[in-house]
């Protein structure tokens, strides 16, 4: 088989409908948690939709293309924390999670449940990563299946890092659910000491 020519872009608002799309087809099946909740297209769309326009609110997010068919996705924002003292208290789950679910945002219980986990587990940044006020965070990772162990993921985190780097941000943070990212997180990049949770752009 012939090698694909790939070639890579910072995401634009051009691009929003096809990225959208993208995420309906494959991540919203490929996405353990999504996956697990059999979450349904109209369940999702509206919270994706959110995904999307995160990733679009500066040059951060990258695209991989084989012509002009789009076989990549790495959604990225740029988060500015306060300079308040971080919450020492470990990471502790409430007991129940129902009120916050019955009055998410979202019209479907499946997107709440999701963008519950996803708040419980970013409020606590700042702990995780002291005297940080600048984090870069990646928060889509998906390939097309027909396009996997191309090196493709590890292509647009290795320029993800290069842009958080370039922005001056002190780390770069991900909360990957796919044993796939995990290890992707867990391979040095450059002069990146990489951790499974965070990763430090000094």
């Amino acid at each position: 088989m012939s090698q694909r020519i790939l070639r890579y872009e910072i995401a634009k608002e051009s691009h929003r409908t096809l990225i959208h799309e993208f995420m309906l087809e494959y991540f919203r099946i490929l996405e353990p948690i999504t996956a697990s909740l059999s979450t349904t297209i109209d369940e999702i769309r509206d919270f994706f939709d959110d995904l999307v326009s995160n990733g679009l609110t500066g040059k951060f997010s990258i695209l991989a293309f084989e012509d002009n068919r789009l076989v990549g996705v790495c959604l990225n924002c740029v988060k500015e924390l306060t300079n308040e003292a971080p919450d020492a208290q470990a990471f502790k789950l409430k007991p129940d999670y129902k009120s916050d679910i019955l009055n998410g945002e979202y019209q479907y219980d499946n997107a709440n449940r999701i963008a519950t986990l996803v708040a419980e587990i970013e409020k606590n940044l700042s702990a995780l990563m002291p005297n940080a006020t600048k984090i870069f965070k990646i928060d889509v990772i998906c390939v097309n299946p027909c396009y996997s162990r191309q090196g493709i993921a590890k292509q647009m985190v290795e320029q993800s890092v290069k842009i958080a780097r370039e922005l001056g941000c002190h780390y770069a943070a991900s909360c990957t659910t796919a044993v796939a990212s995990q290890l992707l997180f867990e391979k040095p990049f450059g002069e990146v000491s990489s951790k499974r949770a965070t990763t430090r752009c000094s």
